[in-house]
């Protein structure tokens, strides 16, 4: 019905996908270049064309609805992504819609938050204290580190003791792929305020 008990979903991100996305999606209008969308999946319907299986997602950020056409070809690619109540961001084309009145949207590239911090991080911040154990740090980013020839989010810490601070870079051998068990786990051990993903735009 559009209503929530606690709070629109997408609120959750916000926080986040502010260092991403620099519009909501009321603020979506056409353009001749792609641009990057947000918000929560509350419908997806599926059809059969002449060309393959296609389907129009309905995203909401809580500021406004916005349907989504993926084609074919996407539509193989992130099916698995197109699912009700995930959070999407999405890279595609914004037009008018001369039958609708409305906007046209088709989708280029799609990411759920997992791959888009992959995608778009510049850096995973971690701030610790005097007592943080390096040994613990260790084993929490040993499961999540890349190959020298793997994409990677970079590391770096903000050490304090005291009245003393440092920062400290991990250098590129503890480049981490940055899935959310890595961040639960973190955010469990630092608290949440210590541990901020930097992006291109933050």
């Amino acid at each position: 019905l559009g209503y929530y008990f606690s709070g629109h979903p997408f609120t959750a991100y916000q926080g986040e996908l502010a260092g991403i996305v620099d519009r909501t999606l009321a603020q979506v209008a056409p353009q001749p270049r792609p641009q990057l969308m947000a918000g929560v999946v509350m419908e997806v319907r599926s059809q059969m064309t002449r060309r393959g299986k296609m389907a129009f997602v309905r995203l909401d950020d809580g500021t406004a609805q916005l349907d989504v056409a993926v084609y074919n070809e996407q539509y193989e690619t992130y099916r698995n992504l197109l699912k009700e109540d995930n959070l999407l961001l999405v890279f595609g084309k914004v037009s008018h819609d001369d039958y609708s009145g409305g906007l046209r949207v088709g989708a280029d590239e799609i990411y759920d938050l997992e791959r888009a911090r992959s995608r778009f991080a510049n850096r995973l911040s971690l701030r610790v204290n005097g007592v943080a154990s390096a040994d613990r740090l260790s084993q929490l980013l040993a499961p999540y580190r890349v190959g020298p020839d793997e994409p990677g989010c970079p590391v770096c810490m903000t050490y304090r003791s005291g009245a003393q601070e440092c920062e400290i870079s991990l250098g590129a051998a503890w480049r981490v792929r940055l899935e959310e068990a890595l961040m639960l786990d973190l955010r469990a051990w630092l608290e949440p305020e210590n541990v901020t993903v930097h992006y291109g735009r933050a």
